[in-house]
């Protein structure tokens, strides 16, 4: 209640339909703004940013290959016609070739070169956010869908090979391997419905125990990994009538943690309810009478 209460100076309306990906952008912006100048000043970076490297890979004598880090808070992978989070990974690093008419300008040499496009990641967070791709827009229909394509993801995977670092060394035969990369799955988020509408909703790992809890509104019930395929893959089911449908539940941000790493630096709670703003009753007292302003007006109204 004290977050809800308090987000963006006004009651988080927590009946409005939006993306969560696109809320999760805006709820790391909003800790950052309210984390200036104290002591967490840096803590969303310290635990969520990381940098991919945009690489032009000239095929020619030259060398004159092109590098651009930029940060990221979370990696968007590809769901249509992939199977899994790896092969997702693996289809970022093995880049496009730029032949023929897309050519690339070299400055070195004053002429188009072939050159490899791929992206890779220069340094990982300690959490790691995938965003599955499983919205599009149909250009035919001119509506968005929802593809609810089978779609895996590990326990734990390890990021070496994704690392920008990695694929230099494997290029100069040099051994590149590092535990700082290993990471386990810590939680996942799952819509079900469609493209217009549905619901959130998450599993959660427990730091303690290690055992996993599903968080669906006011219910919190324990989870059993071994339902994870039917629950968050999405695919294909085959109902009791012997029908197939698409699962309309599944996995749609992912958050893996990094194991193996060293002692995190230690950071204040950050206690909400001690930082109200100041006029919270007042914007409170004015959200309840436009609420009921709603209500007479466009309820009650003759024309209704």
């Amino acid at each position: 209640l004290d977050f809800c209460n308090n987000f963006d100076d006004r009651v988080l309306n927590t009946h409005e339909q939006m993306d969560i990906d696109e809320f999760f952008v805006i709820l790391l912006d909003k800790i950052e703004e309210h984390l200036k100048g104290t002591q967490n000043a840096d803590l969303v970076k310290y635990f969520f940013q990381g940098k991919n490297s945009d690489e032009l890979i000239f095929q020619n004598a030259c060398n004159n290959n092109r590098e651009n880090a930029l940060s990221f808070y979370s990696i968007q992978v590809q769901v249509k016609n992939k199977k899994s989070l790896q092969e997702s990974l693996d289809s970022i690093i093995d880049g496009e070739l730029m032949d023929g008419d897309n050519k690339i300008f070299c400055d070195s040499c004053n002429t188009k070169h072939a050159a490899i496009k791929r992206q890779s990641f220069k340094s990982l967070p300690r959490m790691l956010i995938f965003v599955l791709k499983r919205f599009k827009f149909n250009y035919d229909t001119m509506q968005k869908i929802k593809l609810n394509d089978y779609y895996e993801f590990p326990l734990t995977i390890d990021m070496t090979k994704y690392t920008t670092e990695y694929l230099h060394n494997k290029s100069e035969n040099k051994s590149s391997e590092s535990k700082a990369n290993q990471y386990k799955l810590k939680g996942i988020v799952i819509h079900t419905g469609h493209s217009e509408g549905g619901h959130y909703y998450a599993f959660i790992r427990d730091q303690n125990s290690e055992n996993w809890y599903e968080f669906n509104d006011t219910r919190v019930r324990p989870f059993d990994l071994k339902n994870l395929k039917e629950e968050a893959f999405g695919g294909v089911e085959v109902r009791s009538d012997g029908t197939k449908a698409e699962r309309a539940k599944n996995a749609y941000l992912l958050f893996y943690e990094k194991i193996n790493e060293e002692q995190c630096v230690q950071f204040d709670k950050v206690n909400f309810k001690e930082n109200r703003f100041d006029n919270y009753e007042i914007i409170q007292k004015i959200n309840q009478n436009m609420f009921y302003h709603h209500i007479q007006k466009n309820i009650f109204s003759k024309e209704y």
